[in-house]
């Protein structure tokens, strides 16, 4: 309805003369230099604005290739969705029919391989996961199958080693030869650290949880836990007998099994809850020792980043703590993101803005989304100097100071 559309653009006047100090910025006129940021990974963003999908570099620049309508045309779809440029190749979609299709392109907007997926993933060192005529294999950047289609999954390629599922069991082989390098029935894994991860054997009881560890050689290192989770800072959180603890790159403990439920390290601390089996006791924090350095006082606690960690209170508010405990932003919002150069994105009524380390709504709630990282969908904010936001279905970039830098409507 137009009465709809100029209340949109009434209310988008509005706010961009109030934000931050009040100034909206034309890009080209911008002073504040976008620096290195995760928004654009491989030289662009995909910008969502007026139901059009689109890649935009850091100056503002959308090439004539890439956007909308001109990779519309080169892949002949209805195409509904871009990623990142990953290694040069980025992921497209189409509808076809009542599913979607997955392909690729490169830089100047042209299909790679001329082949439509049932799923493709983005390109890791040269090599991508993908579903083909209803089975999983991999491919290389020429688009040539380096894992035959003809799997129940595929994962974690590298240029010696792949994860395939077969029979609803996951083994671990080498390439070329695709040889098993582990003869343990495996039912899911984890992620590599230094060469390292763990397993989870396959039980006939799949309440019977095995976890042990295991190097590139696919040679067990460990004993068997009832749980485990990736390295970070070189521990790994791991279960035994009901009770939490650590064990180094070696497969040795580290810090022995007498904690609640505990998470990964993260800038020398981890969060761990009480030994009683209740997930919902209150959190505190240990070093890389195992001494108690933030006693247990939360109803939750999330990991460190830029020296701030986001904790919760009995009604489920959030706030933040500095590493020496002391709440230094108050219990109030509904939901928080990790802080990034100096702010976090945070919700009030159901709407998101900016504090920064003091709590200081700086750039107040007005945005119906805080975009991603990307491959970080739990953290979203300032990176590079600014912050990618969404109103009503526009995306665009602000900077500190809540202006508009890039994306803004004419």
């Amino acid at each position: 309805m137009p009465g709809k559309k100029m209340l949109f653009l009434f209310f988008l006047l509005i706010f961009f003369s109030c934000a931050g100090d009040g100034v909206s910025v034309d890009p080209k006129d911008s002073k504040t230099e976008i620096g290195e940021s995760k928004y654009f990974e491989g030289g662009f963003n995909v910008m969502n604005q007026r139901g059009e999908r689109f890649f935009m570099d850091k100056k503002g620049n959308v090439p004539k290739e890439l956007t909308y309508q001109s990779v519309l045309k080169n892949i002949g779809g209805v195409m509904s969705s871009m990623d990142h440029f990953h290694e040069d190749i980025s992921v497209i979609m189409k509808k076809d029919g009542g599913s979607l299709k997955w392909g690729y392109i490169d830089r100047e907007g042209k299909q790679l391989f001329q082949k439509w997926f049932d799923y493709a993933g983005e390109f890791k060192s040269g090599f991508a996961i993908v579903k083909y005529q209803g089975k999983w294999g991999g491919i290389n950047n020429k688009g040539e199958f380096v894992i035959p289609n003809v799997y129940e999954g595929v994962s974690d390629i590298s240029e010696k080693e792949a994860w395939i599922k077969e029979e609803g069991v996951w083994k671990m082989v080498s390439l070329p030869e695709m040889e098993s390098r582990i003869n343990i029935p495996v039912r899911i894994f984890g992620e590599s650290k230094e060469g390292i991860r763990w397993i989870e054997k396959m039980n006939d009881d799949p309440d019977n949880i095995e976890r042990a560890y295991i190097n590139s050689k696919g040679e067990v290192l460990t004993e068997w836990f009832s749980n485990a989770t990736d390295f970070s800072e070189g521990l790994a959180a791991i279960e035994k007998n009901g009770s939490w603890g650590y064990i180094n790159l070696k497969g040795e403990m580290a810090i022995e099994p007498s904690l609640g439920y505990s998470s990964q390290f993260s800038e020398g601390l981890a969060a761990f809850t009480s030994n009683d089996g209740d997930r919902s006791g209150k959190w505190g924090y240990i070093n890389q020792k195992g001494e108690v350095k933030i006693p247990q006082q939360f109803y939750f606690a999330d990991a460190f980043r830029n020296g701030m960690a986001e904790v919760r209170n009995e009604k489920g508010e959030r706030g933040f703590i500095n590493k020496q405990g002391q709440l230094v932003v108050d219990y109030k919002f509904e939901s928080v993101n990790n802080f990034s150069e100096d702010f976090a994105a945070v919700q009030l009524e159901k709407k998101w803005g900016f504090i920064d380390t003091s709590g200081t709504l700086v750039i107040r709630a007005v945005y119906d989304k805080i975009a991603p990282f990307h491959d970080e969908p739990l953290n979203g904010g300032f990176s590079g100097g600014v912050a990618k936001v969404e109103i009503d279905g526009h995306e665009f970039f602000i900077d500190p100071k809540g202006r508009c830098l890039l994306g803004c409507l004419e």
